[in-house]
């Protein structure tokens, strides 16, 4: 039983269109599937069992894929605690490495200041100058500590230097021991 209708002639002539034979809206983007009313009202639960049909399944880890997925998860566990160990440790010996890096061009700088000071205070101590002398001693006794931190190694700071490895560094250094030993000052600290 079809009701038919008379709409009044806007741009055309009269239209006998049966409602039952009205064409599916045009606004649909869903193409139309065999038991798919898009009017009627689609609850939540519908949507995901038919949305789930379409999903794909994740591809498999590499190594780990064929082993059920709690055991997968425990050796995933063990490897993100041995990288965060091995980050510590690795997080350490930089920042020792830093320190004592820090520690040599400190120690460095000193002696460069210390062999200045050395050659200033023993022309001094040379002219008579009062105190010149304590100066050359106290100069020259902490630029014999820094050396032999150099070279044999030893605690500087609070930061331990291992001693020298290089042997063309080593003679260098010894050089400069001997320069200061024999020519470094000591006929004016014995007067």
């Amino acid at each position: 039983m079809a009701i038919s209708l008379r709409l009044p002639r806007v741009f055309g002539a009269f239209k006998d269109t049966p409602i039952g034979e009205l064409d599916m809206p045009t606004t649909q983007v869903r193409a139309a599937q065999p038991g798919y009313d898009p009017l009627a009202s689609v609850s939540i639960m519908e949507q995901l069992r038919s949305a789930t049909t379409e999903l794909r399944t994740p591809k498999r880890l590499p190594v780990i894929g064929h082993l059920p997925i709690v055991r997968q998860f425990q050796l995933l566990g063990v490897l993100i605690l041995t990288f965060l160990v091995f980050a510590a440790v690795m997080l350490y010996f930089d920042g020792r490495i830093t320190t004592q890096g820090t520690t040599i061009e400190s120690t460095a700088t000193e002696m460069q200041m210390l062999s200045q000071r050395l050659a200033r205070s023993s022309v001094l101590a040379g002219q008579g100058q009062p105190g010149a002398l304590d100066a050359v001693r106290e100069s020259r006794d902490r630029f014999q500590e820094d050396l032999n931190a150099f070279l044999n190694g030893g605690t500087v700071r609070g930061a331990t230097l291992g001693a020298a490895q290089e042997p063309a560094l080593v003679r260098r250094m010894h050089d400069a021991g001997h320069e200061v030993a024999v020519h470094g000052w000591d006929h004016l600290l014995q007067a």
